[in-house]
């Protein structure tokens, strides 16, 4: 008898509990807004933290600038959300050393409650980082965004059908894309700048790997996620799956060939989680990759 809510749009996933109504229009511009920004403070966090010598020091300001951030989208003040970011920026670019110091870079992909929960996997972020690694961390943005590839997608294959006319989805995306565009000119002020990516140009990279009807489980963005981390001169990627899980171990493995194929120089590693993996196991695997990437020129 315990309730289940499942905060989704999904017509496929209904929650039919009494008392409890989210009102979607309300709060999807203020709740995609707090998506971006959390996206952008975890960049500029990951790419901070790395180069100071007090990594507490960046710790404890993205802390800060978290919960500062809750009241103002509980608000929906998306102005002073915007005004954070940017005081953010200067906060962090403020704790960077003067000269430009390099880092090797590892991206982390995955399923998406395993990548982005510390528990989860084990704190494999918090290792990298103890290790010199610049972590090119999971964001939110493109598992959110992919619904508009994915319905074109299904569109073109006669797998689906729409009441919504396609010129209003794609006013809804040029929408969608100026968001993401005015906070990427936000993040560029940062000295290690990287951008959000659009998810049509993570679909247009992807198509010679995987074709996009792929969609059960992470789907093609977890390899157009990969892709877009070897061309951002990520030194490796670790794909983060739960075991047995079939949709990630088809994708990710699936595809890592065909990936080493056009990124001959990244480094690649698949690592399951569950509740009997032991730390001993993932260190090995973890210092592998590590001993591989630090041999590289």
């Amino acid at each position: 008898q315990v309730p289940v809510i499942s905060a989704t749009m999904s017509s496929d996933v209904h929650t039919n509990q009494p008392g409890f109504k989210l009102d979607y229009k309300s709060i999807i511009v203020i709740a995609f807004d707090a998506i971006l920004f959390g996206d952008c403070l975890s960049k500029i966090y990951h790419s901070t933290a790395v180069r100071i010598d007090n990594p507490t020091l960046a710790l404890e300001m993205k802390n800060q600038y978290l919960e500062r951030a809750k009241p103002i989208v509980l608000k929906k003040d998306r102005k002073a959300l915007i005004a954070l970011l940017k005081e953010a920026v200067k906060e962090f670019n403020s704790l960077l050393p003067k000269e430009y110091i390099e880092r090797k870079k590892v991206g982390i992909v995955g399923e998406i409650f395993l990548k982005f929960h510390p528990f989860a996997n084990q704190n494999i972020i918090s290792w990298l980082m103890s290790q010199k690694i610049e972590v090119m961390p999971p964001t939110l943005t493109p598992f959110m965004t992919q619904f508009f590839v994915n319905r074109d997608v299904k569109l073109e294959n006669n797998l689906d059908t729409s009441s919504i006319p396609n010129p209003v989805m794609k006013l809804i995306y040029k929408i969608v894309k100026s968001e993401i565009s005015r906070f990427n000119t936000i993040i560029s002020k940062f000295r290690y700048y990287s951008p959000l990516e659009d998810i049509y140009e993570l679909a247009d990279d992807v198509k010679n790997v995987i074709p996009l009807v792929a969609q059960f489980g992470e789907g093609w963005v977890l390899p157009a996620e990969i892709v877009s981390l070897a061309k951002n001169k990520a030194d490796g990627v670790i794909s983060l799956q739960p075991f047995g899980c079939i949709a990630n171990h088809i994708i990710s493995k699936g595809v890592e060939n065909k990936i080493k194929q056009l990124y001959p120089d990244l480094s690649l590693l698949s690592l399951d989680f569950d509740s009997g993996v032991s730390e001993v196991n993932v260190v090995n695997r973890l210092m592998l990759l590590k001993d591989t990437i630090f041999k590289k020129h």
